[in-house]
């Protein structure tokens, strides 16, 4: 499996993973009077649902830096998500059962993400080395010294 088909895997199981989390979620919340719905299923909803947008902005930027940045916004809004859950479960809106279960799949999530980020970065990584190998091997594009050490010459004033 090359890199790329490896980053493509763990960042659509992370997908996947994030969306049947911010799913489950709102069906759970769903059920719930105005009340609960306003003051804890909103945050809790947004939080999951936040997880996926992440992963999915991280997909427009071709820099690892940004990348990594959505990457790490994803697997932050994790802990909001247990968080209000917690709350749900002290409020009695939650079964302490299901928390556990919706705990495991965060859990499994964070790993997801996790993998994704390394993914993402071996990736770079070895991108680079393959550039670095193609200007050792063919030398620096036109128009660049070959010499970081060499002083350009500047061309001759026009009078």
């Amino acid at each position: 499996m090359t890199m790329e088909n490896e980053r493509q895997q763990h960042i659509t199981a992370a997908n996947r993973q994030a969306e049947q989390l911010a799913d489950r979620l709102w069906t759970l919340t769903a059920e719930w009077g105005e009340f609960a719905k306003s003051s804890i299923g909103l945050p809790l909803t947004q939080a999951a649902d936040a997880i996926g947008l992440n992963l999915l902005m991280s997909l427009g930027h071709k820099s690892v830096q940004e990348h990594m940045q959505y990457i790490a916004h994803a697997r932050k809004r994790l802990a909001p998500a247990s968080y209000w859950l917690q709350r749900a479960v002290k409020r009695g809106l939650v079964d302490p059962a299901d928390a556990q279960k919706i705990n495991a799949q965060m859990t499994e999530l964070a790993r997801r993400l996790d993998q994704y980020a390394q993914s993402v970065l071996q990736f770079s990584r070895q991108s680079a080395a393959q550039q670095y190998r193609k200007i050792a091997q063919d030398g620096p594009p036109a128009g660049k010294n070959k010499d970081a050490g060499e002083i350009a010459e500047e061309p001759a004033a026009a009078h």
